[in-house]
C-alpha cells in the first residue's frame, strides 16, 4: 500500500513539476492507463528529446506528455471500407474526431452501434480502439488522428462474426493467427474481395494493414495478440486484380457470401478465365479470375449496403446464377454448382456472411446473353414428368437443354398456346428452356424431379 501511495505521489509530483520545467525525456520506464474520462501515466528518465518516425506513425518521447505521443493517419477510400486505430484517440467523441470529414461521412458503425448523420441515429459517441468499425465515405479522405500508444494489443473475439482492428503500427504477417488456428474459419475484408480461409488453403489477403479492420469468423471465443512493433514482418507479394471485360461489377458493400471453388471445379475451365455471380436482373455482383487451376479460389459475392439511394447489389435469399467467361474464344456460358456435403446439383441463395464450398461446376451451353423469359409460364415447376409452357409467340421454337447442353426436348410452335412436354423417366435433375421468337431468344429454367 506504501509502494502504491508513493507512486500516486511520485506521478503527481513529477506531473505537476515537470510540465512548468521541460516535458521531454527519453523514459527508462514508465505506463499509461485509460479507465473512462481518467488517464494515469507515469514515466521515468533521462531529460533528452527523440522523436521516432514509422510508417504512419510520429512518436515523441517525453516526460508526461499525454497530448503529444503519437499521430496515426487513417486512409478512408470512397465508398465502404473498414477502419481501425492502434493508437488510444486523445479525441474520442465520435462527432469531434471525424469533424474533418464534415458531410463526407455517411455512416460509422460497429458491433455496438452506429453513427449515422443523415439517418439521424448516433448510439455510437465514443471511439474504441478494440473494435474495427464499418464507414462509408463520399470521398477519398486521410484523417489524422492523434492518441496514445499503448503495449496493450490484445483483442477479445466473440464466437461466430466480428469486425477485428490491427493493433499494430506495421503490416503484419497472417502468421498472427496461428495461435487461433483450431478455430480460425474465415477472415475477410469489409467492402473487398480479399479472404483468408485456412481450410480451403485460400489466401487473397496476404497481410494486415494499419488502419484497417476486417470480418472475422470464430467458431470458439479466443483472443488475438498483435505482437510489439520492434521489426517488420515481411508480407506476401500481392497479386495484380483483374476485371473482366464482359462484365461491370457492382460496387463493393459491407455485405458479402464467400464461396469458395475447389480447384476440381476449374478443370473444364482455363487459366485466365474468369468465374462471376449475377443477381435476378443479370447484374454481376462478384468475379474471380482463374489464376491457377490447381489452386482453391474465392468468390466474394456482394450484397445490398441496406442505404436508401446507395447501389443495391443481391438482396438476402435473392438466387444467386453464375457464368464462366473464356477469355481464349471470348465466350461465356451458364454453369451450374455443386455444393460440398451434397453431391446434387444446387441452387444458391445470398445469406449475408455466408460462407460456402463448391465442388465442381456443371457447364450449360446455353447463352446466356439470352433475355429471362419473364411472360413465360412453367408448370408444374419442378415437375415430376409432365410440364406445360404458356406465354410464347406464334411461329416460336422451343429447345430443352440438360446441363451438359445436350438437348432433351424440342416443340415447333404454329399457332399454338401452350406446349406440353413429357419428360417421365429422364434424369432428375436442372434444364434449360430456351425459346426462340423471331430474333429474340428467351431463357428460363425447369427442375426435373
Amino acid at each position: 500500500m506504501k509502494t502504491i501511495s508513493f507512486l500516486l505521489v511520485l506521478t503527481i509530483g513529477l506531473n505537476g513539476f515537470g510540465q512548468s520545467i521541460c516535458r521531454e525525456l527519453i523514459s527508462t520506464s514508465g505506463n499509461f492507463h485509460s479507465n473512462g474520462n481518467i488517464n494515469l501515466s507515469w514515466s521515468l528518465g533521462e531529460l533528452a528529446t527523440e522523436t521516432s518516425v514509422t510508417p504512419g506513425v510520429i512518436l515523441t518521447q517525453g516526460f508526461q506528455q499525454p497530448d503529444i505521443t503519437g499521430l496515426q493517419f487513417l486512409m478512408i477510400p470512397e465508398g465502404w471500407s473498414g477502419i481501425s486505430t492502434y493508437l488510444i484517440p486523445a479525441q474520442k467523441q465520435i462527432d469531434g474526431m471525424f469533424d474533418p470529414l464534415g458531410l463526407n461521412l455517411h455512416i460509422l458503425y460497429n458491433q455496438q452501434g452506429i453513427y449515422w448523420p443523415d439517418g439521424g441515429l448516433y448510439t455510437l459517441q465514443e471511439w474504441n480502439f478494440k473494435s474495427g468499425y464499418v464507414i462509408n465515405s463520399n470521398i477519398d479522405v486521410t484523417l489524422p488522428v492523434q492518441g496514445y500508444l499503448t503495449r496493450n494489443k490484445s483483442v477479445q473475439l466473440a464466437a461466430g462474426w466480428s469486425i477485428m482492428p490491427v493493433l499494430s503500427t506495421v503490416e503484419t504477417s497472417l502468421d498472427v493467427f496461428s495461435p487461433l488456428s483450431g478455430h480460425l474459419k474465415v477472415v475477410k475484408d469489409v467492402g473487398g474481395t480479399g479472404v483468408y480461409w485456412p481450410e480451403m488453403a485460400i489466401n487473397s489477403l496476404h497481410s494486415l494493414i494499419p488502419g484497417k479492420a476486417y470480418y472475422i469468423m470464430l467458431t470458439d471465443a479466443d483472443s488475438l495478440i498483435f505482437g510489439l512493433d520492434t521489426k517488420n514482418v515481411s508480407a506476401a507479394p500481392k497479386p495484380l486484380s483483374s476485371t473482366c471485360e464482359a462484365w461491370e461489377v457492382v460496387e463493393s458493400t459491407p455485405t458479402s457470401h464467400v464461396f469458395g471453388v475447389k480447384h476440381e471445379a476449374l478443370s473444364l475451365f482455363d487459366k485466365g478465365d474468369f468465374v462471376g455471380a449475377f443477381n435476378k436482373n443479370g447484374k454481376c455482383v462478384g468475379s474471380t479470375q482463374i489464376n491457377s487451376k490447381l489452386e482453391n479460389l474465392a468468390l466474394t459475392v456482394f450484397g445490398s449496403d441496406d442505404v436508401p439511394n446507395q447501389n443495391y447489389a443481391i438482396m438476402p435469399g435473392e438466387e444467386i446464377s453464375f457464368r464462366v467467361w473464356r477469355t481464349q474464344n471470348q465466350q461465356q456460358l451458364n454453369i451450374s454448382p455443386v455444393f460440398a456435403n451434397t453431391g446434387k446439383l444446387n441452387n444458391a441463395y445470398f445469406v449475408v456472411n455466408g460462407i460456402s464450398v463448391v465442388e465442381t461446376f456443371i457447364i450449360s451451353q446455353v447463352a446466356v446473353n439470352e433475355i429471362p423469359g419473364d411472360d413465360i409460364q412453367v408448370f408444374p415447376n419442378p415437375a415430376r414428368g409432365i410440364f406445360t409452357i404458356t406465354g410464347f409467340d406464334d411461329d416460336a421454337e422451343i429447345f430443352i437443354h440438360n446441363v451438359v447442353g445436350e438437348i432433351s426436348g424440342y416443340f415447333n410452335v404454329v399457332k399454338e398456346t401452350q406446349a406440353v412436354f413429357d419428360f417421365t423417366g429422364k434424369e432428375p435433375g436442372l434444364y434449360f428452356i430456351k425459346i426462340k421468337s423471331g430474333s429474340k431468344v428467351f431463357t428460363n429454367k425447369l427442375v426435373l424431379l
